[in-house]
């Protein structure tokens, strides 16, 4: 993994790597019609397989260790295919900054609520413990986010790293 801010010595990160495709969050779509105004959320189930996935993953990854407590420290990298378009762009065949949609905070945004679940990929139960490897994003006071296209014998993926914030 590449990542560029080495944690303090005395943390221990749970890092991971996503493979697949990045999927950004669901945005919230406006409508109105005569007189009324709607607000809807389109969830893809490739967004919520998705989820599920990086659930599976990030737990895999978090087993055995003790899980950083609140504030959090959150690193992302997202991997994108590199397009046709941009094949022979760069000649020394390095990542390229990607500018194109999804955003980087829907692709975040995504990361975190995936963190949020268990490793079934199931949400909190009534009066039951998070089951999450974080237990709320809001709790997340610091991040570190790149988004490129891949080298080219690079694969599409996410990697993540996480760690307890500063105090």
């Amino acid at each position: 993994m590449r990542l560029p801010f080495p944690p303090p010595a005395d943390t221990r990160p749970i890092v991971f790597c996503v493979r697949g495709k990045p999927v950004g969050k669901a945005r919230p779509r406006f409508s109105s019609a005569v007189g009324t105004k709607k607000v809807h959320v389109h969830k893809k189930p490739e967004y919520e397989a998705y989820l599920k996935h990086v659930a599976r993953t990030a737990h895999a990854a978090a087993f055995g260790k003790q899980l950083p407590r609140p504030p959090y420290w959150i690193e992302v990298i997202a991997i994108f295919k590199r397009p046709q378009r941009l094949a022979k762009a760069d000649p020394g065949r390095l990542p390229i900054d990607k500018q194109t949609t999804p955003d980087i905070d829907n692709v975040v945004g995504a990361i975190l609520d995936g963190l949020m679940l268990g490793p079934t990929g199931r949400k909190r139960l009534p009066g039951g413990p998070p089951p999450g490897i974080i237990v709320d994003d809001s709790l997340v006071n610091d991040e570190h986010t790149m988004r490129r296209y891949a080298a080219m014998d690079e694969e599409p993926h996410v990697e993540v790293m996480i760690r307890e914030g500063d105090r």
